[in-house]
């Protein structure tokens, strides 16, 4: 599911010398160096410790934007592990026969706690039937969405921060929801959207995020993904 992100195909990147907030001229601001760590176009997991971030800043002294970050392709905020990892990790245990928490979480060079806690919270992205809705409704061959096996949630799902029992009952359910976040992005770049290429939880969480600064955070209360075809308009 992993493949290189388009630089040039990013709405904020695009723009890089005007304030996202009033489309003033922006100034530097300095930049930064982080680690992250990030997975490759064949599948392998690496550490990058030389990831620049700059950081711009409104020349405008009365708009509300202040200073903010540019992300680099792929990049989303607060995250050791790049949103990528994420989907490298969730989809091999939703699609690959005997695939375990211990063992993925291995390849990953993470905790079994945190890929169970990346399954919850790629399940809680999104409705089933609100992404499949949305596919149906954006889709001009009229093809039904792509389909796995659905597994009832557990109780409590979207308390992200809790990893509830027998977390192996969500696998097929996160990797349908991979799978119709990968329609939908291919759907909204068929309709002329700028995502980047990639998975598509990636792609829609970072064109959400670079358009109106929404963060679905992982550890903590957030709005929701918007799924709707509403949501990418503008």
């Amino acid at each position: 599911m992993d493949s290189p992100y388009g630089h040039a195909d990013c709405k904020q990147e695009l723009h890089l010398g005007l304030c996202p907030g009033c489309q003033v001229p922006a100034s530097p601001k300095g930049t930064r160096i982080v680690a992250q760590i990030m997975v490759d176009e064949a599948g392998g997991i690496y550490r990058d410790s030389e990831v620049l971030r700059v950081r711009l800043q409104c020349r405008n002294p009365a708009c509300p934007q202040g200073s903010w970050t540019i992300y680099e392709p792929g990049g989303y905020p607060c995250r050791r592990y790049a949103l990528a990892v994420v989907v490298s990790g969730v989809g091999e245990l939703a699609v690959v026969p005997g695939a375990t928490l211990t063992g993925v979480a291995k390849r990953l060079d993470c905790d079994r706690s945190t890929l169970a806690l990346w399954v919850t919270w790629v399940v809680g992205l999104g409705g089933v039937e609100d992404l499949s809705r949305t596919c149906a409704q954006l889709d001009p061959d009229g093809l039904p969405p792509p389909c796995l096996p659905i597994i009832p949630p557990a109780p409590g799902l979207h308390a992200a921060h809790r990893v509830p029992p027998g977390a192996s009952r969500l696998f097929p359910l996160a990797g349908l929801v991979l799978l119709l976040l990968d329609r939908l992005a291919e759907l909204r770049r068929r309709w002329g959207d700028l995502l980047e290429e990639g998975p598509g939880l990636v792609a829609i969480l970072r064109h959400q995020f670079l358009g109106s600064g929404l963060i679905v955070w992982l550890t903590r209360a957030s709005p929701g993904m918007r799924v709707s075809p509403a949501a990418f308009q503008g």
